[in-house]
């Protein structure tokens, strides 16, 4: 059985050192299909546990300098990270 998770106050979370883009692999968590509760990504690869471990992002279409929403999600922060090098990240203003 796989150690209980290890909890620590809020204000000792640092999101740099708190993220790993290491393969995770828990085996004895539950499937997404047999938990509970459901979640938005695959618990036996990503920890379930980790404090707010969830990014909603905002999924945008170009039409020449215009933005537009096509879509919102959730992913896992671990999985963020993976693909920061490849993401394209752009400040744009809603209205």
């Amino acid at each position: 059985m796989a150690e209980p998770p290890v909890y620590k106050p809020l204000e000792q979370y640092v999101d740099e050192d708190d993220v790993t883009t290491e393969t995770n692999f828990f085996p004895d968590e539950v499937s997404n299909e047999d938990a509970q509760w459901g979640l938005p990504f695959d618990r036996q690869r990503y920890d379930a546990y980790k404090p707010f471990c969830l990014y909603e992002v905002l999924v945008v279409r170009w039409d020449g300098s215009v933005a537009y929403r096509i879509g919102i999600g959730k992913i896992h922060i671990d999985a963020w990270a993976k693909l920061e090098d490849t993401a394209k990240k752009k400040t744009i203003m809603l209205g």
